[in-house]
């Protein structure tokens, strides 16, 4: 037999395998959908048809639907169990059977099927079948952590904790714990449940307390002078936090008065310095960097506070002192460059200026593209695709679990193949996760791509992070909106990661995410009607609203292209209330100094991906400097 013929004929057997395969998967598929038909009227044939289907990728799934609705299938319930123990259906249908069973007081195979869990609900089942059998210290010691927490705790939890405060680990200490803590977890009406279990005592003070959590003025009363000495500082501490929201300038006054006679627990004092710290610079109030800078803390949020305040001052010198604070580490981050390369310019020190904007300019990042156009270089796209073994990617793609979210997937059930990824993902390695990642791009899953990447912190493979998904509608509705769709794409980007179904808390759809309401007022003024809200989830349409939704917003703001992407995100009503009194203001300054986190960071993030997808599309017809020009006075 030739080569050639044998070659032939192994090509003729794998594609004729391949065609039975499919085959065979969708008769599987049409029998599946049929058995959920019998398994939503539980028909008692449902089990034997399950079975038929043992090698059918959602088989898992299958059983798991049934089981949860016959929970008293102890013998069916217990192979599920052992066959898929690390599995999410596993996960669900284990917390489920556990209730069950414990309903029925079946304690000892709670102890045998019980898996580590975070979920405390089941770690209180758990723990009231060891107590009653021979680790009763160890059950009580569990529901003891569990009940300082000061949180909620479920009913599962009620027997364990009954039988805490009946025992000789019970005492007016732990009490005053579990108090404390729920004020400050900011559950006062469980605090006040604690009050029958204390003394007289401890119940005033604990009512002052009280008092004190919903009105912290309260604390300059005669009524905090006569509190026991061993409560005040405590009191007086959680006052001045509650206070620093409503007026940080008293709470201020207050605790550089009183607060340091008070016997405070070091790590609380901290506590209460952080917190001011925090609340006078996000109030922009006088003080606020000199507290910054004296914090032993050196957080990140403490440290951008300590260069905003600086910004705020308009103090290049403070900009300079906040950059000493930093670790090495911090000192060679491009933003961290970038502000001392700033400051340095602003104190007339060009050549040592120069050399950090080039040092910032050689990575790919905001501040690298801002640094890079002070000194005339090229933007760096430093794109390294990652590089997956071949086996590894043909191993992961033809696991169980890879194979059951990809059917879920052709069977449109996107939310159940979500949840399905995000669980497998938790369990896999660095190297396994960016083969998931390169996986979900071949789906064309691009939004799970961008995130599962991510998970690896793997950020330089520039086709994955940076797609040029729904690349035709971009470019003509662009030129429609005479809008550069670099742009465009950066708000994709940032607004949905290219997840044309995505939905936001508050109800915002699409690839662009806009608002029903919003949807409906620009079909009004693009002549044309929305119909039904879902037509949002369509790219075509999502893409026209938001890019004429931007275009707007650009024309308010005088073109003004950083104000405007902070108005899509934040509302162009906040921006006016954002813009400079009196002065001109920097924009790299105005951005750095946005009063909202979420704001600040999607503005960065929207000019940074347009510059990136300027190189993507092969286009120069912006720069960075081109987005960050001086803000004007309202």
């Amino acid at each position: 037999m030739s080569s050639c013929f044998r070659f032939v004929l192994l090509t003729l057997i794998i594609f004729h395998s391949i065609s039975a395969y499919a085959n065979d998967l969708i008769a599987q598929r049409a029998q599946f959908q049929q058995i959920e038909l019998l398994l939503a009227q539980n028909k008692p044939e449902v089990p034997d048809l399950i079975a038929q289907l043992a090698d059918y990728p959602l088989y898992p799934y299958l059983q798991y639907q049934w089981l949860k609705k016959n929970l008293g299938q102890t013998e069916s319930m217990t192979v599920f169990l052992d066959k898929y123990p690390n599995s999410r259906y596993g996960e669900l249908l284990r917390g489920k059977w556990l209730h069950f069973i414990a309903a029925q007081q079946r304690w000892d195979e709670i102890s045998r099927s019980y898996q580590a869990t975070e979920a405390v609900d089941l770690q209180c089942l758990y723990q009231h079948a060891q107590f009653l059998g021979d680790k009763k210290d160890v059950a009580l010691e569990t529901v003891k952590a569990l009940w300082l927490r000061g949180e909620e705790l479920p009913s599962a939890c009620d027997y364990l904790v009954n039988a805490l405060k009946a025992s000789p680990l019970m005492s007016a200490e732990l009490v005053w714990k579990r108090f404390a803590n729920a004020l400050q977890n900011n559950l006062p009406r469980l605090a006040e449940q604690l009050l029958p279990l204390m003394s007289n005592e401890q119940q005033a003070s604990a009512k002052f307390w009280i008092r004190v959590h919903s009105a912290p003025e309260s604390i300059t009363s005669p009524a905090f002078e006569r509190l026991p000495e061993a409560y005040q500082a405590q009191i007086f501490a959680h006052a001045i936090q509650k206070l620093a929201h409503k007026n940080p300038s008293y709470a201020t006054l207050l605790w550089d008065s009183k607060g340091k006679n008070l016997n405070l627990d070091p790590d609380l004092r901290a506590q209460v310095e952080l917190h001011l710290a925090l609340s006078l610079a996000k109030n922009q109030l006088p003080g606020a960097y000199q507290r910054l800078v004296q914090l032993k803390t050196n957080d990140a949020d403490v440290k951008e506070w300590r260069l905003r305040t600086a910004l705020l001052e308009n103090n290049w010198a403070h900009v300079q002192e906040v950059s000493a604070l930093l670790s090495p580490e911090d000192q060679n981050l491009p933003r961290w460059q970038y502000w001392r390369a700033r400051a340095l310019t602003e104190l007339g020190q060009q050549d040592a200026a120069q050399a950090l904007f080039k040092q910032a300019a050689s990575k790919r990042d905001y501040y690298s593209y801002l640094a890079a156009d002070y000194v005339g270089l090229d933007y760096q796209l430093a794109d390294q695709p990652v590089a997956v073994r071949p086996e590894l990617l043909s191993e992961l793609q033809g696991s169980a679990d890879m194979q059951l979210i990809q059917e879920l997937r052709t069977l449109k059930r996107e939310h159940e193949a979500q949840a399905q990824w995000w669980f497998l993902i938790k369990s896999l390695d660095k190297e396994h996760i960016i083969a998931a990642a390169k996986i979900a791009q071949q789906w064309g899953w691009q939004h799970i791509a961008i995130f599962t990447i991510a998970k690896a912190e793997h950020w330089d493979d520039v086709d994955l992070r940076f797609p040029l998904f729904y690349q035709d509608q971009v470019l003509q509705t662009a030129e429609t909106h005479r809008l550069d769709p670099a742009v465009v794409f950066g708000l994709i980007r940032q607004e949905s990661a290219f997840n044309q179904d995505a939905e936001s808390p508050v109800g915002a759809k699409g690839l662009m995410q806009i608002m029903p309401s919003t949807g409906s007022q620009i079909a009004k003024e693009l002549n044309t009607t929305l119909g039904a809200v879902s037509n949002l989830y369509n790219p075509e349409t999502n893409i026209q609203f938001g890019s004429y939704y931007y275009k707007k917003l650009l024309q308010q703001f005088n073109g003004h292209f950083a104000l405007a992407a902070a108005a899509y995100n934040a509302g162009p009503h906040r921006v006016d209330s954002w813009l400079p009194k009196t002065g001109i203001v920097p924009a790299d300054v105005w951005i750095e100094t946005i009063p909202f986190k979420e704001t600040r960071k999607y503005v960065t993030s929207v000019l940074y991906y347009a510059m990136v997808y300027q190189q993507r599309l092969h286009r120069n017809t912006l720069k960075m400097r081109d987005f960050v020009r001086d803000i004007q006075p309202l």
